[in-house]
């Protein structure tokens, strides 16, 4: 009866003893009020909670997860899963998967300091998730992607990725990167003469884009 007619999102949370943090956790939300159900599933302490039709920006549901950051494991990198909001018993399996596919999305992405993984920030990616592993054996660009992978020295991989992520932006990249101009435009040159690709053309930095994340997910 707790779900029905109400908003609600799930919250998978990584943690090494997932059986006691579920316990601190009951313990912490008797303690302040918090109407939550937690239980630990396949190694994960879930919280099942009520949250607004978008959890991101969700008052009550911030202030939880706050808590939660600070409370429960103020000394470990604990990371959350977000689910979107939905209606009724049958969403909470899917709110489930959806937030516990928002976990391993940003792991699989390289995004340690990503504390709070919010599913409805997804967008693409998790379309590119869905398409599984034989979207990356079917995507042209990834033989050279494992090329630039493989490259001794300078990490161009990662270069090629933020340049792209950055909408080709020189100045963005190499502030992200922390680099030097001159430094940037030598890789990018460097990666132009491995891949063959014109990285001034949007569409082939589009192209890059989907191929480099898909590598991300899918690449042993």
């Amino acid at each position: 009866g707790t779900v029905t007619g109400v908003q609600t999102c799930a919250l998978p949370i990584s943690a090494l003893d997932a059986v006691a943090l579920t316990r601190r956790v009951n313990r912490l939300a008797a303690r302040e009020g918090w109407r939550i159900m937690a239980g630990e599933f396949v190694g994960q302490c879930v919280i099942v909670c009520a949250s607004g039709p978008d959890p991101r920006r969700d008052a009550d549901l911030t202030r939880l997860i706050a808590a939660l950051a600070e409370v429960v494991e103020p000394k470990t990198a604990l990371r959350i899963g977000v689910s979107a909001a939905g209606r009724g018993p049958g969403h909470v399996l899917t709110a489930y998967a959806q937030a516990r596919d928002a976990l391993f999305i940003a792991s699989r992405l390289g995004q340690p300091e990503t504390r709070i993984a919010y599913f409805d920030d997804l967008g693409y990616l998790y379309t590119l998730f869905r398409a599984g592993r034989a979207a990356l054996d079917a995507n042209p660009y990834i033989p050279m992607l494992r090329r630039l992978s493989g490259e001794p020295g300078a990490d161009l991989f990662r270069t090629l990725e933020v340049f792209v992520d950055s909408g080709g932006s020189g100045v963005r990249t190499a502030e992200l990167l922390s680099i030097h101009r001159s430094t940037l435009n030598y890789r990018l040159e460097r990666i132009a003469a491995i891949t063959g690709v014109d990285l001034t053309d949007p569409d082939t930095r589009i192209n890059l884009q989907v191929a480099i994340k898909l590598f991300r997910l899918f690449a042993p």
